[in-house]
């Protein structure tokens, strides 16, 4: 009889133990790894070198992972590979203008560590819009190329802002250092990527004012992200100055 239950009581806590265990594991088929962040992004030209997603506390299989969003694998992207460290992407440049994509990356199943989703955001570098979409993609950092006008050197760095949906600004542009107003672009049809720069004071070049800019001109948006004008600048003490330069190329 004492045999009988002392063999019922182990086998009722080894009930206990499998029941105790079955609910404290509920997780043991979740990656043990996740994303070490929820999102990034990248212009298309960085396709010339491969980024990494990594992965924190631990490993992923290629075979947890999905890949879905706007962005088109072959067209788009390229999956290098996928390792311990975690998922070496690179990008496709292909000139064409598809405004901004996005790569969702997510685990088929939820991870008990790190992030479960990471989203890439992928922007077009090429400024031309055949389907005259906006122009959100012209604001940025630009290199100057080319200043006739000599206010900045080749390699300076100047923002160009945009104001609405037909024009642009060149923020520092130009280097008046009184009432400064910028240079205000007008890009009436994104599609053919030409600019008309309408007279407009921009500034003086002294505190008395008696050297106020007008600025006026023409110009185009090439591929990719250049803006390149002829301008003329008109001062009090200089007449007019016809035929001048600026090229810019966004960074």
């Amino acid at each position: 009889m004492k045999k009988n239950k002392l063999i019922n009581r182990t086998l009722v806590a080894l009930g206990f133990c499998v029941i105790a265990v079955s609910c404290s594991d509920d997780g043991s088929d979740k990656p043990s790894a996740g994303f070490a962040g929820i999102a990034s992004a990248y212009y298309e030209e960085d396709g010339n070198q491969t980024i990494t997603i990594p992965f924190v506390n631990g490993s992923v299989s290629a075979s947890d992972i999905i890949f879905d969003g706007t962005a088109t694998e072959g067209e788009d992207y390229e999956i290098v590979g996928i390792n311990d460290e975690g998922i070496q992407i690179s990008f496709i440049d292909d000139n064409d203008w598809e405004g901004t994509e996005n790569l969702r990356i997510r685990l088929a199943k939820p991870s008990s560590n790190g992030n479960s989703i990471h989203t890439v955001t992928l922007v077009s570098n090429n400024c031309s819009d055949p389907e005259g979409q906006t122009l959100a993609n012209m604001a940025g950092t630009y290199t100057v190329v080319t200043d006739d006008w000599e206010d900045f050197a080749p390699g300076a760095h100047l923002t160009v802002s945009v104001v609405d949906e037909t024009h642009i600004r060149i923020v520092q542009y130009p280097g008046t250092t009184v009432s400064h107003q910028g240079l205000l672009l007008t890009v009436a049809d994104f599609s053919t990527g030409d600019i008309v720069v309408a007279s407009q004071n921009n500034g003086s070049y002294n505190a008395s004012g008696t050297q106020a800019t007008t600025t006026s001109g023409t110009g185009e948006i090439t591929e990719p992200c250049r803006i390149e004008l002829d301008l003329t600048f008109v001062l009090p003490c200089c007449g007019t100055n016809p035929g001048l330069a600026l090229v810019l190329q966004k960074e």
